[in-house]
């Protein structure tokens, strides 16, 4: 592994993000090459001294990320509950109308369109009192 590549590691290296194999080449490469070793320790100083210091985000820092943000994003979480009530609903309306079906016998859940007989000429009500349902078409 050479010093570049080497050096591009250092930062996950330092926070231990790297797979192992890679962290034995670099490790491997610190142990062999000084200049390396004195970059290194450069860098874990840095380290040190970034976290010997906290710091502290402002209180309004949130609101001004979302201010600058062009939209609105929605949590994710909020999809999901949209999904899982439509699934819910589809559930309960098969099981209702299972349930509908198996309560009534043969015959008791027909519809009756003798109502629409005295419908109005030409009405909505006049036509379907009209429609033949086995043959699909108007008597």
């Amino acid at each position: 592994m050479d010093c570049r590549t080497v050096q591009s590691y250092f930062s996950a290296y330092l926070d231990r993000e790297l797979p192992p194999d890679q962290e034995d080449l670099v490790s491997r490469h610190l142990a062999a090459c000084p200049a390396c070793r004195r970059e290194y320790q450069a860098w874990q100083h840095l380290w040190e001294l970034l976290a010997a210091e906290p710091v502290k985000a402002p209180a309004d820092l949130s609101a001004r990320v979302l201010e600058r943000l062009p939209g609105r994003v929605r949590p994710w979480w909020r999809h999901l509950a949209l999904a899982a009530s439509l699934l819910v609903g589809v559930f309960l309306g098969g099981q209702l109308g299972v349930e509908l079906q198996q309560s009534f016998g043969p015959g008791q859940g027909e519809i009756v369109w003798e109502v629409f007989e005295e419908a109005p000429a030409n009405s909505l009500g006049a036509m379907l009192a009209s429609y033949d349902l086995e043959n699909g078409n108007g008597l």
